[in-house]
């Protein structure tokens, strides 16, 4: 869908265009995981949470079990793998999804939330969350993060793969706007710089932080437009940028897409934590 030949004017906008394509949060995830960035991010948290056969793991906001088969397959069927998310329709697919890659046995995806678990003390080896706090404001992220403290042996892995939207940056002509809605990005969202401020709150949990790495991560024009619409939306409604401004901007992105010169990149963040 990411081809610019195909953008006809018919009275939508560009990102709304592009959005029409986009299809949902399930797709926006499984895009975000497969991609060239994506995908390395995936696996320096897999390493990092040092799997082994027999190995008892839990993934917060696993989504339509965007990592819980890998972790399922590295433990074997010795080990234990559970998926939490609030969404009973993820929850759905992701046992599915187990199902048919015939891991089932031993993993289990359940509605819920990421505090309080219904797990005893030191009742997993590693916990594992990708793109979730951003969406918890932080009182909840601190009562998430004491409870990976609680549910994890100690000496296990807390792995934390999360964003900092301040740092969103776009190639287009008008930088003002850019700006503006950048902005705004990461003040809609319930944590949106909570990239930024991951060691602080691993350390406040009572976690033993060992590692925090920064990545540059590329969006495509899909990812790129599921992000941005609600936020120009909001921004449009609240006279934060005007029609003009925004389809000025857009006609920019559009015209770097047709070279091959569109860009967005956004910072994600890699912290490796100890249970003490």
């Amino acid at each position: 869908m990411d081809n610019p030949d195909t953008f006809t004017p018919s009275g939508e906008s560009y990102m709304e265009y592009l959005d029409s394509s986009g299809g949902s949060y399930r797709d926006y995830l499984d895009s975000i995981a497969h991609s060239l960035h994506g995908t390395k991010l995936k696996c320096v948290a897999r390493e990092a949470m040092d799997l082994q056969p027999g190995g008892r793991v839990i993934d917060i906001g696993c989504g339509p079990a965007t990592d819980t088969i890998e972790f399922a397959e590295e433990v074997g069927p010795d080990g234990q793998v559970v998926g939490i998310d609030l969404d009973p329709g993820m929850v759905a697919i992701a046992n599915t999804r187990a199902m048919d890659s015939g891991v089932d046995g031993w993993t289990n995806h359940l509605v819920g939330a990421a505090s309080p678990l219904p797990y005893p003390a030191d009742a997993f080896d590693s916990w594992h969350a990708e793109r979730v706090l951003q969406h918890m404001p932080e009182i909840a992220v601190h009562t998430a993060l004491m409870e990976a403290q609680r549910v994890v042996r100690s000496g296990g892995r807390v792995v934390v793969v999360d964003t900092d939207w301040g740092t969103l940056a776009v190639s287009s002509g008008p930088v003002g706007v850019e700006r503006r809605l950048v902005r705004l990005v990461g003040q809609r969202m319930a944590n949106g710089y909570v990239g930024r401020h991951l060691p602080r709150l691993l350390r406040r949990a009572g976690l033993v932080v060992e590692v925090v790495e920064p990545y540059a991560v590329s969006l495509g024009q899909d990812s790129f437009a599921y992000v941005m619409l609600p936020t120009v939306r909001h921004a449009l409604a609240a006279g934060y940028v005007t029609p003009v401004e925004v389809r000025v901007w857009e006609q920019n992105l559009l015209d770097f897409a047709a070279t091959g010169d569109f860009l967005a990149v956004v910072t994600m963040f890699v912290l490796v934590a100890r249970s003490p």
